[in-house]
């Protein structure tokens, strides 16, 4: 059976700002909250399975140290990621924690946030999973979205992670066939899936009642805050609108529906070619198209 974990949008706040939807993580059959333990009350840690020195973390068999501007994995002398911390500093290895029963039960995972340190931009969390049978690296690539998944975790809420989803944009061509504004960037959002022994971006109807309320919130702050008359498209409100559709399990002509409803003033041209662009798109090897979760049975 395919244990679903999914990632929830974060909450619709204002679109005068700039906009991070993000896709967020969260296991729908468990009621329980989960124990989050800091990587620090390890310290003289009995267990040699998990240790935490000031320089150093062990976590079966894998040691995650410290150098002068990145923070370097190795395991069974192999290095399996190394992270610039930049303007950040190294210091924030502390910052890790363990989950017990994460992503499911009989599994714990480390998870090690690790910043750029340029202002909201990037966030790069690394999961490294002990199974039954053998570890896990998941790389969740959060890009701007900057998110506290650790209390998001201890109390049971979606964690977030931020996706670069304006490629979506880029991939589809659809930039280069029309004129557009694009004042705020939006960051569409994936639910992921824990599926055969790995993280995977979810599939279009995976999700019909989460991503149907997504786009109807979406639509309804786009009415409140945009003038929707105008005649030069928006096309990240567009692509946006697409997207959500498309995974709440909507055809295409119910997507085309719902833009030419919010965007009178669009030309239907436009918003049939941009529809149908985003659809084939998100309906191919989406996780081949995207590097935002990248998983690595360690060997």
């Amino acid at each position: 059976m395919i244990k679903k974990i999914y990632l929830h949008n974060s909450i619709f706040m204002s679109f005068f700002f700039l906009v991070v939807v993000t896709f967020t993580v969260c296991l729908i059959d468990n009621a329980f909250a989960y124990t989050t333990e800091p990587i620090t009350d390890f310290t003289n840690n009995k267990s040699k399975d998990i240790q935490y020195t000031d320089n150093k973390i062990i976590f079966y068999g894998v040691e995650i140290s410290k150098g002068q501007e990145e923070v370097v994995a190795i395991y069974k002398r192999n290095k399996i990621f190394e992270q610039d911390t930049g303007l950040a500093g190294t210091d924030q290895i502390s910052d890790a924690y363990v989950v017990k029963d994460f992503p499911v039960k009989e599994m714990i995972t480390l998870a090690i946030p690790i910043s750029n340190g340029g202002g909201s931009c990037c966030m790069t969390e690394r999961f490294i999973t002990k199974t039954p049978g053998n570890l896990i690296l998941t790389t969740i690539d959060s890009g701007q979205g900057v998110i506290n998944n650790k209390e998001n975790i201890a109390n049971n809420i979606p964690i977030a992670v931020g996706i670069q989803a304006t490629e979506l944009l880029k991939k589809s061509n659809i930039l280069k066939k029309v004129e557009y504004s694009s004042p705020y960037g939006m960051y569409p959002d994936y639910y992921i899936v824990f599926d055969s022994g790995k993280f995977r971006l979810a599939k279009p109807g995976e999700f019909k009642k989460e991503y149907s309320k997504t786009l109807s919130d979406f639509i309804q702050g786009i009415r409140k805050d945009y003038n929707t008359k105008a005649a030069t498209p928006y096309i990240d409100l567009v692509e946006t609108i697409i997207f959500y559709a498309a995974m709440a399990g909507k055809s295409e002509d119910e997507a085309v529906s719902i833009l030419k409803s919010t965007f009178p003033k669009y030309k239907e041209a436009f918003l049939k070619n941009s529809t149908s662009s985003i659809y084939s798109l998100i309906n191919s090897d989406i996780d081949q198209q995207f590097d935002a979760v990248k998983t690595e049975h360690l060997k």
